[in-house]
């Protein structure tokens, strides 16, 4: 990595507006832009990348440290390895199968972290999406910033209820993805670099409600060339995989991870009196809707049936095993009060 090329970016609530730029000509941006920014994809540069980061805690604790630690050869052959406070987590794809070893479980800011350095556009929209220039206060603020809201258009779904959506801000021309606004997360690129033919931030943070989650640090990013690592036989011990990391993809050039929520209702109104969560195991059919539902775990009897009859309401992102359409199964939860 060498001269900084972009300034950082900061988290503000976006609030879309149309444009009379046509949905086609968002969507080559945004595929111009996964092509230049994205370092797991099919093509790529083979790479071995080391980063630190820092967990922030709000408690007045020092923020928990790790570092990750990833050697890619392709979709097929990769290593990755966490270490998060006293955890070790290795986790290897190759021809023979996938595993991994540790037990993983990582906070959410974390994984959102680093797919957010390794795969920022890990759900690109596809054109049945609805796409359109997104104004906010941080492209008025600069006006080298280019935003576009992405939202799903789902069959039987009104305009104007609003969808699960992402805003996407690239630097003006050269398709640079400076920040990423998801339903939950606010992903401030900083620093941005060359890597072959890819610019890679070098500093990433997470927001949420305005407060910084993760500060992640790319420290070393090299072209790969030795993988007789990723040759090692499976520990005894470790956990099989059973799918490739290219396996969650429905054209082989996109990631989805099953079971991301797109349309959320609100809890049905419980009886007066009654509150408390429900947690249920759900099968989301091959269209994404949710098909069973079953009471796991309750905290009041009275209020399971309003709980199943709110999760068929929930609508999920299909998911692909290779190029299938699968149904699969989840869990969610429901919170009632009054």
């Amino acid at each position: 990595m060498t001269k900084n090329l972009a300034a950082s970016t900061l988290l503000l609530l976006a609030t879309c507006a149309s444009s009379q730029t046509a949905p086609d000509a968002l969507q080559q941006t945004l595929q111009a832009a996964q092509r230049r920014d994205q370092l797991e994809m099919a093509g790529g540069t083979p790479f071995h990348l080391h980063a630190t980061f820092d967990v922030i805690s709000f408690d007045g604790k020092p923020p928990v440290k790790g570092s990750l630690d990833e050697l890619w050869e392709d979709a097929h052959h990769w290593r990755q390895e966490i270490h998060l406070g006293n955890q070790v987590l290795v986790e290897i794809d190759n021809e023979t199968g996938g595993w991994r070893t540790g037990t993983w479980s990582i906070p959410a800011s974390v994984a959102v972290g680093i797919d957010s350095l390794l795969r920022p556009f890990n759900y690109p929209p596809p054109s049945t999406q609805r796409l359109e220039t997104a104004k906010d206060r941080l492209a008025a603020v600069n006006p080298n910033y280019e935003c576009i809201g992405a939202e799903p258009d789902l069959p039987n779904v009104a305009p104007e209820v609003k969808l699960a959506q992402t805003t996407y801000c690239l630097a003006r021309g050269n398709h640079l993805l400076h920040l990423i606004e998801r339903p939950d997360w606010g992903i401030a690129f900083n620093d941005v670099q060359p890597f072959e033919k890819k610019y890679v931030a070098r500093t990433i943070e997470l927001f949420r409600h305005g407060a910084v989650y993760l500060r992640l640090h790319v420290d070393a990013l090299t072209v790969a060339s030795d993988f007789t690592v990723l040759d090692m036989s499976r520990p005894e011990t470790a956990q099989r995989i059973p799918f490739h990391r290219a396996d969650l993809s429905p054209d082989q050039s996109t990631q989805i991870v099953h079971g991301q929520l797109l349309l959320l209702t609100a809890p049905m109104r419980p009886p007066l009196g009654h509150e408390g969560k429900v947690s249920l195991k759900i099968h989301i059919d091959t269209s994404g809707a949710v098909d069973s539902a079953v009471v796991t775990s309750s905290a009041n009897k009275f209020l399971d049936e309003a709980a199943v009859l709110t999760v068929k309401q929930w609508r999920y992102r299909v998911s692909y095993q290779g190029d299938h359409v699968v149904a699969v199964d989840d869990v969610a939860s429901v919170d009632f009060q009054q």
